[in-house]
C-alpha cells in the first residue's frame, strides 16, 4: 500500500509527513524513511538535507551546487553521497514498517533516476509507503507504481491524524 501526500511546492507536504510520522509512532507503529528538509541560509535557499526518521541524522541530499557528473532535480542537484544513503535508508527497510520517502519528483517519476529504483522495490514488494508527490506528478506516478495500492492526501486539507488512523487501520 502506497499513501501519498500530494500538494504545489511548498504547500506543507513535509511538515505533514513529519507530523503522520509522529502520530504513527505515538500509535506504535515502526517507521522508517527519510525527510527531505529545506536549508536556507540568509534567504536564500541552498538545497535540502534528509532526515533519517528512524535513527535521526541529517545528510546533504540536494544542493543549488553540482558536483561533477551530478543528476539535476529541478534548480538543485543530487548530493551523490546524500542520493546513496537515501537509497540505502528505501533498501534497508524491512517488512511491517511504514518506509517514508520524502520525495519522488521529476527525476524519478518522469527520468527513472534518483531514488526510484529504491522506492519501486518497496512498491513492487507490496510493503507499505508514505511518499511525498507533486500535484502535477500524481498520475504519472500512479502509472509507474505497478500493482501497488494507491491512497492520495492531500497537504493542506487532510489532518495526520486521519492519515495516521487510514495507515493503522490498514495494518491490522
Amino acid at each position: 500500500m502506497v499513501y501519498v501526500i500530494t500538494g504545489a511546492i511548498h504547500s506543507g507536504k513535509t511538515s505533514l509527513v513529519s507530523d503522520v510520522v509522529d502520530v504513527l509512532r505515538d500509535k506504535g507503529v515502526a517507521v522508517c524513511g527519510f525527510l527531505s528538509v529545506a536549508v536556507i541560509e540568509g534567504g536564500r535557499y541552498l538545497g535540502y538535507d534528509g532526515v533519517d526518521v528512524k535513527g535521526g541524522g541529517k545528510f546533504p541530499l540536494l544542493r543549488n551546487t553540482a558536483d561533477k557528473g551530478s543528476l539535476k532535480a529541478g534548480g538543485f542537484y543530487f548530493v551523490s553521497e546524500g542520493i546513496k544513503r537515501a537509497c540505502g535508508i528505501i533498501e534497508e527497510s524491512k517488512t511491517g514498517e511504514v518506509v517514508v520517502i520524502d520525495e519522488l519528483g521529476p527525476a524519478e517519476i518522469v527520468g527513472g533516476k534518483g531514488l526510484w529504483r529504491s522506492a519501486l522495490g518497496v512498491f513492487s514488494e507490496g510493503r507499505y509507503a508514505l511518499v511525498v508527490v507533486r500535484e502535477g506528478l500524481l498520475e504519472k506516478f500512479r502509472s509507474l507504481a505497478g500493482q501497488a495500492e494507491v491512497r492520495v492526501y492531500t497537504a493542506g486539507s487532510d489532518s495526520a491524524g486521519k492519515i495516521a488512523l487510514d495507515i493503522r487501520a490498514y495494518l491490522t
